[in-house]
């Protein structure tokens, strides 16, 4: 255990308490100043509309900044399928396709462009901290699930 002074690329100058073998808390050190730091990836996530405390913010920040930055049709289209099967279940499959096709409009012809514009709208509508947190690792199907939900909601 030590305390250790770390530089980061935003010029500011931390004092973080890092634990482990000394080779460990080098690389550690070294790994932390190679990002802004915590206040700074906060104030980024609060310009970019996040709630939460800054933590929150921060981790949440470079989260949806590495979601956005890696959507797939692949990821989005798994949720909407998911969703529209449950929807088939409990309405009919007609109903299921009106929803898809409504959830599609006006995000242009092509389906994979328009399956990935719907899904990148409805995350950056997102500025829950802890929702990012909590769906980090499936994003882009909760996205595809949120599209047919709301399409569904609106739809008889």
């Amino acid at each position: 255990m030590g305390w250790t002074t770390i530089n980061h690329t935003c010029g500011h100058e931390t004092r973080e308490q890092l634990y482990g073998k000394m080779a460990d808390r080098d690389r550690k050190a070294s790994a932390m100043g190679q990002s802004p730091c915590l206040t700074c990836r906060a104030e980024a996530g609060r310009a970019a509309g996040l709630t939460g405390t800054d933590k929150q913010i921060a981790w949440a920040h470079d989260v949806m900044t590495g979601v956005m930055g890696s959507l797939t049709v692949d990821d989005v289209a798994s949720g909407a399928e998911q969703a529209a099967r449950a929807v088939a279940a409990e309405r009919g499959p007609e109903a299921a396709r009106k929803i898809a096709a409504k959830a599609m409009t006006g995000y242009g012809d092509d389906p994979a462009e328009a399956m990935l514009a719907a899904g990148s709208s409805i995350l950056e509508a997102i500025t829950d901290a802890s929702w990012w947190i909590e769906h980090r690792h499936d994003a882009g199907v909760e996205a595809g699930r949120m599209i047919v939900a709301q399409a569904a909601s609106t739809t008889e």
